[in-house]
């Protein structure tokens, strides 16, 4: 049976994990009480009067724990995963069964977002689904709901303007918001054994794709995941394309390499400067799609050529895997253009859907 005086949520999705997180939320200390008394902090701390943000480690009676005070009523459990030790501790609690069932109730503004906020790869893009759980989009919300009467039309406000200059901005993030917990897609694309894996192996710093002198070696694509400037990529390198391939599987690697192409955030095409500019090589970078940038990279700078030279008009990055040179650069233009320009870590920023149709909804109206 629910407690009116006592929430507790569990934030983890259902079944089986190496970690189960409870959040409990109290409308006074004195109603967290059993918090109290089950748990017990090795450093001796009191659980209730701790610190906001103080992590405590411990035992939950017979089981280990960790708790952390997020806010002033309220309290994260971490716990193992297993389903008899979220349940006893639930029990403790007094918790309702529902509530362990779902990972978010509906209308948990803070558990929605703390679900999104478990899925971020990296501290810098956790820093902003913190920041919107902490307040900055619970605030936005209460001003969006303000602009709108009972029947969702809009109502004019003396600061109808200034909010939808605030709903421009909120909705020209949505690309970089979507990547907050889904890391960016770049594509390493080029003819065959123009050096795409050894130049992947050397931007992500391990052999992860192999390298063999032989034409269409990497025969599916292969995916490779990275922080860069704490943004997450996933460096895809792909079959080498050419117009005639030996046989039916090395064709299905091109085929997949051009699918890849179509719907990459940003794409790397490398070309063998002992080779020269080919036709082939004019053909793959009319290929990639008009809104993904492209970088052409001058690869094997290291060996002599007396190779076609590229068109003027096109800008290369001169690249060797075997001395290093433009790796580092490689690395700066992917950051760089994926990520040109960043919010303000405490604005308000796309990561609800319902904040998406609700700002939407009421940019829309104000364009009518």
């Amino acid at each position: 049976m629910m407690s009116s005086a006592l929430q507790v949520t569990r934030l983890t999705a259902p079944g089986r994990g190496a970690v189960a997180v409870l959040r409990l939320r109290a409308r006074r200390p004195a109603d967290a009480v059993a918090l109290q008394r089950h748990f017990n902090a090795l450093s001796g701390t009191d659980v209730l009067t701790a610190s906001t943000g103080r992590i405590l480690y411990g035992h939950w009676d017979a089981e280990d724990v960790v708790i952390v005070r997020t806010a002033e009523q309220q309290w994260e459990i971490h716990c193992h995963g297993g389903e008899a030790a979220i349940t006893r501790i639930a029990a403790d609690l007094n918790a309702d069964p529902d509530a362990l069932s779902m990972p978010v109730q509906p209308g948990d503004l803070e558990g929605q977002l703390g679900l999104k906020l478990l899925k971020c790869r990296t501290r810098r893009t956790a820093a902003y689904l913190l920041s919107q759980q902490q307040g900055v989009m619970a605030e936005f919300l209460d001003r969006l709901q303000q602009a709108v009467d009972s029947d969702g039309k809009e109502v004019e406000t003396p600061g109808t303007s200034e909010l939808n200059r605030q709903i421009e901005r909120f909705l020209s993030w949505e690309r970089f918001a979507g990547h907050l917990t889904q890391p960016w897609d770049v594509a390493v694309i080029g003819r065959p054994n123009a050096g795409k894996s050894s130049l992947l192996n050397a931007v992500v710093g391990y052999e992860r794709s192999i390298v063999f002198a032989q034409p269409g070696t990497t025969r599916d694509a292969v995916e490779t995941e990275i922080v860069i400037d704490g943004w997450p990529v996933r460096l895809t390198d792909t079959a080498g394309i050419r117009d005639a391939a030996d046989d039916d599987i090395e064709a299905t690697g091109i085929a997949a390499a051009r699918q890849v192409m179509t719907r990459c955030d940003a794409c790397l095409l490398v070309v063998d400067s002992s080779d020269g500019w080919t036709q082939e090589v004019s053909g793959l970078l009319a290929a990639v799609p008009k809104h993904c940038p492209c970088l052409v990279l001058w690869n094997k700078t290291d060996l002599p050529s007396t190779r076609p030279a590229p068109p003027t008009d096109v800008i290369l990055l001169p690249v060797s895997v075997v001395n290093g040179t433009g790796v580092a650069e490689v690395l700066s233009w992917i950051s760089n253009t994926l990520v040109p320009e960043t919010p303000e870590i405490n604005e308000p920023l796309p990561v609800l859907d319902d904040a998406i149709d609700l700002a939407s909804k009421i940019r829309l109206s104000y364009l009518s």
